[in-house]
This record gives structure tokens, C-alpha cells and sequence, in this order.
């Protein structure tokens, strides 16, 4: 090799050197061995091959010694001015700043055309993200930062806009797609005119020609970038939605896996319905199927919960997802496992228990990297499957009353307190108190922006667990001030939790209790109002607003003129929630009745159990009672009218509302449902079985009734029915208890109507039982 080294340095220009300096090592080889074969024929050509082998060696050292030692920033192809059209391409899709993107952009603008434009579009959300997460920054520098990308979108925007009539499907569904995830820089994220704009003419160029730009070479991550970008900007234009869809159905096999998921959460985020979208969404299961072993966690979770928001249950595609989701569990991050749960709970698919219990194990080894949302859909969709593992949601409750500030939504409260109500046994699980309290404490300030159904479960959720902490008050007090909100089925269940709180007690004078009280009253009204009748509401309104017309002259002020009356309690409430009849009707149409919502809004079974709930609550003050005359006025119309399709238990509710006080007794509306009850429960008890009869309603039905017969109501066919009623009680009065016997025994003294054989039965249980019943004289005391 050496002596090849010299003789190439002497004897270089040998024709045949030249022709072997390019050679590789392993062709130089067979050249050498080669030479050595034609020594003795042609000595000068053996010369010149091993000359320039020598020389092939030197070059290939001096490269080797000299490579490393020169700077690569120095042939960085992308530090140098583009020179056309392929090289600016690059430079944009080499970008690893804004900074730079944007002097792109600024500079070569006007020789963008429309690949450049998606290409610059779609690099810039991975810069900006980056940006986005940045820590420890001032709000100020934040926005700084923004400025910069908000101003390079809204030119590429202009760009995009003036480059639609050149694009094809992969451009527009790069600009759609980046557009999506930039929505948080576009003004009205992304409802701005601009943006609809390029959006209107990006559909008009895919409708043209009957979707000619789609089935020309479109692939599944075009038409899934499509579909994301719009749901993201919240663009559901149906007609471009549904070509897409009959796309999807038609060329299933474009798409794999990732872009699977995509398209279904992009549907469920537009809301597609019709014949099209749910030929997508099979197609799409059907795909899913096949490439099971593609699938990773995320792109379950995607499919599951489009499937779990839809309302979509297909049964082969669940059990694909199911067996995968087992397999691939350890690769399932804290929130895909919280999501995996809570989809297949809301679809009501219980997997294997094998699969629970590796999620309730995992979930307790990494509990801390769980966030309060997921924390929330962990344990729904686990309560959900019937799969709440104690020991976990005792880790739950000592992880959170340790915490010394607990930051969370009242959704997610909602969600976590939800789990441990409906754990058997829940309050003696440990640290639940105090985890309650300091959610609690989390979300007190946040009650006001509560939307109803949340409120509704908070509190029913501390009700059940017994826990009287300070936000009990806060929520209360959001039900109050959000009235025009809640739904008599929100209030329900409102009254329901006070009860169990034990707020229906009289000596509970918390402003907050009584003002909540109040407001469920004057919602009671609120709901009945449309289906009273409008000579009732006419009657109710004038006797509210009639004291205000009656002020004395000590009242009016030094002008003469009178001054209005202050709004307060009662009368106060009921003008806020309907308004009078004078502030709506105009002055020259003072007899015009009042409008009526339609009367689909009435549930009526609701309304009575409201009323039975705040009929609990005895008084608010003196002469303040929780179920106001107004109330049992509208009852007993709305009740009257709505009698024939009652049942037994409404009817009993409903009576026994209304006659809670001996002062509403005497009401024309009260009488009227009186009539009307009696002639249903006569051909009601007359018409049934005894067998398909409910003892526990008879039971109960017979103290209205008693207190009917004793106000001089339904007097002979009061007495005909209370008759019928202890007819059928002898053959269920073995399984009354003591408070049930009580009532039998009351009812018979309150109306002066007895029967012999089921009280002298009543008094033989009481003495096997070792309780005492009252005595006839004792009853008469009572009446």
C-alpha cells in the first residue's frame, strides 16, 4: 500500500489511474488482485492500477481526517436564502421557530401558491403549542407571544383565501385541519367572518363536480383532517358533512386506524344525523373491526366515546375494543383508562371482570398522575359498571382531605361524591367527611355559575352522606338567585336533599333555608301556571296585586301622587318569577287573558311531590307557611282538570297537600277537587281487583279523606269510600307497621267512621307486637 502511495504521487498520469479513483474498497480489491496476474505481460498498466489505489487511499484518509473537524452550520442547506420554488417548500416545512416561519412568510409571500400556503398553515399549530405550555411567564409576556402567531394566521388566512380556486383535497384539509387547532388565536374562535369565509369557499371547491376533488386521489388522514378541523371550529355545514359521509361508506378502505378514530369524534362533535352519518359510523365499526390489530389506546378512547355520546352500541365493535383494551392495558395512560370506564359505562357494557380488575389496580398504583377530571370519570363510569373498589375510593378520600387546596369543577365533585352515595356503606368508609369538606371548600365560590342539574347533585350528595358542610348553604343559595333554571324535577329533588338534611324542620330559620323555601314555592306556581285555568290566574294575580291599589293617603307622596309599593316577600317573588298582569298586558287590553306556555310543560306528578315536601316544612315564620294559598289554589285547578288520568298514589299526594291546613279547606277550588276525587276513587277502588290494589296508598289516602269528612266534605260518599278502603285493608292489615296502623286507627277517629272487625284485628296485632293503640275516647279528644 505504501509503495502504491508513492508511485501515485511519482507516476500519476498512467491512463488507467483515473479511470479507478471512484472505485469502492471491495472493487478496488478485485482491481489489485487482478494487476498482480498481469505482471509479466504489461508491467507499466500493473504500475498505473497500483498508482492510483495509492492514490484512492489518500483521498479516502484526507476525507476522513477532515469531515469531522468542519462545522455543520456551515452546510445547513435551510440557513441560506431559498432559490426556488422545491427550496422554499423546504424552508417552510424546516421551520423550528415562528420567528422564522414568519419571515417566510413576510418575505417570499407573494411566491407562495396554494402548497405553500397549506404548508406554512400546518407547521405553524406544532411551533405555537410549544409557546402555549411555556412556564413561569407573565400574563403580559403570554400575550406578547401570542401577538406574533395571531398576525402570521391572519395572513396565511388572506393567502389560503386568494389560493382556494388552486388547491386540491390535501391542501384544503391541511388549512381546515390547522385552522382546528388554532381556533384559541382567531377571533370568536373561529366564528369570525374571515374564517367562515375561506371555510364557505373551501366547500363550494369540494361540492364542485360532484366531490370530483375527493374520490381523485383523497386519502382516509385528508378526509379525517377535514372532518377534525370543522369540528373543531364547530362548522357543521350538512351537505359538505354528509358527502363525506357517503365518502366514508363508499371507500372504507382508505382509512386505518388513527384516521378511524378521528372521523368518529369529528362526527360526534357536529352532531350528524340522517341515513348518511349513521352509514358512516358503520362503515367505520365494520373497519375498526378488521384492523383490531392496529388499534392503540387512544384511538379506542376516541371510538368509545363518540359511541358513549352517540348512543351507539355496536355489540362486535365493544367486545374488538374490550379484548384489546385487556391486552394493551399496560400501555394505557391515566386518563385513557378514566375514559375507557366511563364510555363503557354510559353504553352499558360490563367487559370481563379480569379487565375491572386490572383497571381498579392500575388506577391505585399511579392515583396521583390522575387529574380531577379524570378522577370524576373514573369513578363514574366504575359506579356505572358496579365495579367501585373500596380500598380505592379509600386512597380517593385520604389523597383528597390531605390536600391542603383542592382545585376542581363542580362537575367533577359531583362526580366523585356521586361514587361513594352509591357504595353500600359509603360513610364508614375513612376520611370521607373531611374529603367532603374540602371539596366543599374547593367549589364554594364556584356555585353561582353552577349549571341546575349539577346543583341538584351536589346536594343531593352531601344529603346522603350526612355531611352539613358550609357549601350545603352556597348551594342552596344558587337555587335561589337561579330560579328561571331549575326544573320542578331540579326542585324535587332539591327539597328531597333539604329533607334529609334536616332543614325541613321549623326550627331551622337559616336565611338562606327559608329564602330557598320560598323560591321553591313561587316555582311550584310557576309551573302550574300554564295549565290553571285563566279565570284562576286572573282571580290569584288580582288578589296579589289588590293591595298595592289600596294604599292610604299617609302613603302618597307630598305631590299627590301615589307612590309605588316596595316588592317584598311573597308578593315580591311571585312579580320577579311571572310578573303582574298589569306590567303585561297593554293598557287598552286590561281583560286580555294571560299568556299560556304549552301544555306539554306540565309533569304534574313532580309539582304534587313538591308540594307533599314543602307541606313538611310547617311554617317559614308566623304566618308564613312554606305551601302558600296560591299554590294549593293552582293544584286543585290544575288537579281537577287533570283527575281522569291520575292514579291512586297522585290522587293521595294531591289531597293530602292540599288539605295540610284547615284554612284551605274552605276554598272553591279545593271543594271542586274534592268532587272530582271522590267520583275517580270510587269507580277506581270499585273497578280494581283488591289484589292490584296498593295497600300502602289505601293507607295513606285515608287521612285526606278523614279530614274531608270532617270539614263537612264528601259527607256520605266520603263515608262510602273510607268503608271500601278498611274493607280492603282486613285482608293486608297483618302487614302494616305500628306508624300505618296508627293512621288507620286516626283516620277512624278524625271522621267518626269505623269498622269494627279491622280495629278489634288492628288492637290484637298491636298487643303481639307490644304497642299500645288509642282507645275510642282518646280518638274523640283528638277529633
Amino acid at each position: 500500500m505504501h509503495l502504491g502511495y508513492y508511485l501515485g504521487q511519482i507516476v500519476p498520469s498512467i491512463p488507467l489511474g483515473p479511470a479507478v479513483q471512484h472505485l469502492g474498497h471491495g472493487q478496488f480489491q478485485q482491481l489489485t488482485a487482478a494487476s498482480s496476474t498481469l505482471l509479466q505481460g504489461h508491467l507499466f498498466a500493473a504500475v498505473g492500477l497500483i498508482a492510483a489505489a495509492g492514490r484512492h487511499g489518500q483521498i479516502r484518509s484526507y476525507r476522513l481526517m477532515t469531515y469531522t473537524q468542519k462545522p455543520l452550520q456551515k452546510h445547513d442547506p435551510y440557513r441560506t436564502p431559498p432559490k426556488n420554488y422545491v427550496q422554499l417548500l423546504q424552508h417552510i416545512t424546516r421551520a423550528r421557530k415562528v420567528d422564522k416561519l414568519n419571515s417566510l412568510v413576510r418575505q417570499y409571500h407573494l411566491k407562495f401558491d396554494a402548497v405553500h400556503v397549506a404548508a406554512a398553515m400546518s407547521v405553524l399549530p406544532k411551533l405555537y403549542e410549544p409557546m402555549q405550555s411555556a412556564k413561569g411567564l407573565r400574563p403580559s409576556k403570554i400575550r406578547e407571544k401570542r401577538e406574533v402567531p395571531q398576525r402570521l394566521l391572519e395572513q396565511l388566512q388572506r393567502l389560503a383565501n386568494e389560493q382556494v380556486p388552486r388547491m386540491f383535497a390535501r391542501e384544503m384539509a391541511s388549512v381546515t385541519w390547522s385552522l382546528g387547532r388554532l381556533r384559541n388565536l382567531l377571533p370568536q374562535h373561529g366564528r369570525d367572518t374571515a374564517t367562515r369565509e375561506l371555510l364557505n369557499s373551501m366547500v363550494k371547491r369540494i361540492s364542485k363536480d360532484n366531490s370530483r376533488l375527493l374520490y381523485q386521489g383523497a386519502t382516509g388522514a385528508e378526509i379525517a383532517k377535514l372532518l377534525h378541523g370543522m369540528a373543531r371550529l364547530g362548522y357543521g355545514n350538512n351537505a359538505t358533512v354528509n358527502r363525506l359521509c357517503r365518502f366514508i361508506r363508499n371507500q372504507p378502505g382508505r382509512f386505518h386506524a388513527k384516521e378511524l378514530a378521528a372521523v368518529a369524534w369529528a362526527l360526534e362533535r357536529l352532531k350528524c344525523k340522517g341515513a348518511d352519518a349513521a352509514a358512516a359510523l358503520d362503515a367505520i365499526s365494520s373497519k375498526a373491526v378488521e384492523l383490531r390489530l392496529y388499534m392503540r389506546p387512544a384511538h379506542m378512547c376516541s371510538l368509545l366515546t363518540a359511541a358513549a355520546r352517540m348512543h351507539r352500541r355496536d355489540e362486535q365493535l365493544l367486545s374488538v375494543i374490550t379484548e384489546e383494551a385487556q391486552e394493551q392495558l399496560d400501555s394505557f395512560k391515566p386518563g385513557q383508562l378514566a375514559v375507557l370506564v366511563w364510555a363503557l359505562g354510559r353504553l352499558q357494557c360490563t367487559p370481563k371482570a379480569e379487565l375491572l380488575a386490572a383497571v381498579n389496580s392500575r388506577s391505585k398504583a399511579r392515583l396521583e398522575q390522575f387529574s380531577s377530571k379524570e378522577l370524576g370519570m373514573l369513578l363514574k363510569g366504575l359506579s356505572q359498571l358496579n365495579s367501585l373498589d373500596k380500598q380505592l375510593l379509600a386512597d380517593i378520600a385520604a389523597g383528597l382531605s390531605k390536600e391542603e387546596a383542592v382545585a376542581l369543577s363542580c362537575r367533577d365533585a359531583a362526580r366523585i361524591l356521586a361514587a361513594y352515595v352509591k357504595v353500600p356503606d359509603a360513610g364508614t368508609v375513612r376520611d370521607v367527611d373531611g374529603m367532603a369538606r374540602r371539596i366543599g371548600a374547593a367549589i364554594h365560590r364556584k356555585t353561582h355559575s353552577v349549571k341546575p342539574y349539577i346543583i341538584a347533585n351536589l346536594l343531593l350528595c352531601y344529603s346522603k352522606l350526612g355531611c352539613h358542610a358550609p357549601v350545603v348553604f352556597g348551594l342552596l343559595m344558587a337555587a335561589t338567585e337561579d330560579t328561571a333554571n331549575l326544573t320542578i324535577s331540579h326542585w324535587l329533588s332539591l327539597l328531597q336533599s333539604c329533607k334529609r338534611l334536616g332543614f325541613a324542620d321549623a326550627a331551622v330559620s337559616d336565611s338562606a333555608v327559608v329564602d330557598f323555601y320560598q323560591a321553591a314555592d313561587k316555582a311550584l306556581q310557576q309551573h302550574l301556571l300554564g295549565a290553571a285555568a285563566p279565570a284562576t290566574v286572573a282571580a290569584v294575580q288580582a288578589a296579589d296585586v289588590a293591595p298595592a291599589q289600596s294604599l292610604s293617603d299617609a302613603e302618597k307622596g307630598a305631590t299627590g301622587q301615589q307612590q309605588p309599593r316596595k316588592s317584598s316577600g311573597r308578593d315580591g317573588l311571585w312579580q320577579r318569577l311571572t310578573g303582574s298582569l298589569q306590567q303585561q298586558k297593554p293598557q287598552d287590553q286590561a281583560a286580555e287573558e294571560p299568556r299560556q306556555p304549552k301544555q306539554h310543560t306540565l309533569h304534574f306528578g313532580p309539582a304534587v311531590e313538591v308540594a307533599l315536601l314543602l307541606n313538611e316544612r310547617a311554617a317559614l315564620g308566623p304566618g308564613r307557611p312554606a305551601l302558600s294559598q296560591n299554590s294549593v289554589v293552582y293544584l286543585a285547578d290544575v288537579g281537577a282538570k287533570t283527575m281522569p288520568d291520575m292514579t291512586l298514589r297522585q290522587i293521595m299526594m294531591l289531597l293530602t297537600a292540599v288539605l295540610s291546613a284547615d284554612r284551605y279547606a274552605t276554598l272553591e277550588e279545593v271543594r271542586q277537587l274534592l268532587v272530582a276525587a271522590g267520583k275517580k276513587l270510587q269507580a277506581e277502588l270499585q273497578g280494581q281487583e283488591e289484589s292490584q290494589v296498593p295497600w300502602p296508598v289505601l293507607v295513606a289516602l285515608t287521612r285526606p279523606l278523614s279530614r274531608a269528612i270532617s270539614k263537612g266534605m264528601l259527607a256520605k260518599q266520603g263515608v262510602h269510600l273510607m268503608q271500601t278502603v278498611y274493607e280492603q285493608m282486613m285482608d293486608h292489615v297483618d302487614q302494616c307497621t305500628e306508624k300505618q296502623l296508627q293512621a288507620l286507627c286516626d283516620s277512624m277517629g278524625i271522621a267518626d267512621v269505623y269498622h269494627d272487625a279491622l280495629l278489634a284485628r288492628a288492637e290484637a296485632i298491636a298487643s303481639e307486637r307490644g304497642f299500645r293503640l288509642p282507645k275510642p275516647n282518646e280518638w274523640q279528644a283528638f277529633r
